[in-house]
């Protein structure tokens, strides 16, 4: 049986909190003492963590972890597992690519943490949490995030023909998108169409390149989650 939880280190009053690990052995009737599993020196807060086993025995652990922001209000999602039932921990890896503020998602900052979890099975490791990103430009938002421990496919796009004169039509086609999601395509950081990406996460359009100075302009798709 494992349990993850939050508290105040007793050897550090200054830190605001911890996440620790506690486990048994013999279905509960007696526990081993209790592991810290956050790595850093900040005394910043780590919080809501959520743990999970896979079928190899390996403990998987994610929490809420305001270590890179000295005022502790936004917060990244740090990752970290042990391969001897929690005894020792790899490391501590960064997992969001980026930081959320519980006052930017939901009202007054609640219950943030009750949709962070993390599920472990034989061949990856899947991560959800409240993202908040979208708070900081169109008011109180959140978004459900998703990662996995497995390299995921990258956007990409393929521009045909990839040079030529300005005033011309230009194919556009992008690749592993995420689905069913409309797109900004800009030229030169000027938006010049608009797409929708279908349900297998790829779209194709036609592009205007206007008629401007000679030389490489940039072309960038942006979603409408950032």
């Amino acid at each position: 049986i494992y349990i993850a939880y939050t508290s105040p280190p007793p050897d550090n009053p200054e830190d605001d909190g911890d996440v620790f690990l506690i486990r048994s052995f013999d279905g509960g009737k007696s526990w081993a003492r209790r592991m810290r599993v956050n790595d850093d020196k900040s005394g910043r807060l780590q919080f809501f963590p959520s743990v999970a086993v896979d079928p190899e025995g390996t403990v998987h652990m994610i929490w809420g972890d305001t270590r890179d922001d000295p005022t502790e209000l936004d917060y990244h999602i740090y990752y970290s597992f042990s391969k001897d039932r929690g005894e020792t921990w790899e490391f501590n890896s960064r997992v969001s690519d980026f930081p959320s503020n519980p006052n930017l998602a939901f009202p007054r900052g609640r219950y943030i943490g009750d949709y962070f979890t993390i599920k472990a099975t034989a061949d990856d490791v899947y991560i959800v949490w409240a993202d908040s990103r979208l708070g900081r430009v169109a008011g109180t938002n959140q978004k459900v995030a998703f990662a996995r421990k497995k390299l995921m496919p990258a956007p990409s796009i393929f521009i045909s023909p990839p040079s030529g004169p300005g005033g011309e039509e230009v194919t556009i086609q992008g690749f592993n998108f995420q689905p069913d999601l409309d797109l900004f395509i800009e030229v030169g950081g000027v938006v010049v169409a608009t797409a929708h990406v279908q349900e297998e996460g790829r779209f194709s359009t036609q592009i205007f390149i206007p008629i401007s100075g000679s030389g490489a302009h940039d072309v960038t798709v942006v979603d409408t989650s950032g």
